[in-house]
């Protein structure tokens, strides 16, 4: 890989173990620990806005259902993103409205099935200088819905089953 800064490699990588070792302390705290407001804005995030006609936001609406229904202690992306696909939302607004009257049943899942809800939750490493991927969430769940090939093999990986029954 051609340097365009003209760095030293080692001193670079040197730098980088630095700084994932200064930061894993923060890294652990955050991971074990979460509030309602954290979890709002981690939908916030991932482009859920707007409210409803009660003038409620719909991340407040979904993080309540959540925490009804699969509590927030493991955080909200797993049941959500496990929600979106399973239950064929096309987005989390759709999701959320349907929470929001009841209409969906939210769960911690685990196995192969965390591994896909996961994957599809999953932006980037959080690193000084990264951050939320505009449009990630909708071009992942496209993937799933467009390409049979793409929801076939998530399909395999979590079991196949869905809301109504196995496909």
């Amino acid at each position: 890989m051609t340097q365009r800064l003209g760095l030293d490699p080692a001193t670079v990588a040197e730098a980088r173990k630095l700084a994932s070792e200064a930061g894993q302390p923060i890294t652990e705290l955050a991971r074990t620990h979460t509030t309602v407001s954290v979890e709002r804005a981690v939908l916030r995030l991932a482009g859920l806005d707007g409210a409803d006609d009660e003038g409620m936001p719909w991340v407040n609406r979904l993080a309540d259902a959540v925490r009804g229904s699969a509590g927030l202690e493991h955080g909200i992306a797993l049941p959500v993103w496990d929600a979106l696909v399973t239950g064929d939302y096309p987005d989390l607004a759709a999701l959320a409205r349907d929470a929001a009257v009841g209409r969906v049943s939210f769960r911690v899942p685990g196995g192969a099935a965390a591994l896909g809800a996961e994957g599809l939750a999953a932006d980037v490493t959080m690193l000084i200088g990264n951050g939320y991927v505009p449009g990630h969430a909708d071009l992942a769940l496209g993937l799933v819905r467009d390409h049979p090939g793409v929801r076939s093999l998530f399909q395999s990986r979590i079991g196949g089953e869905t809301e109504g029954g196995t496909t």
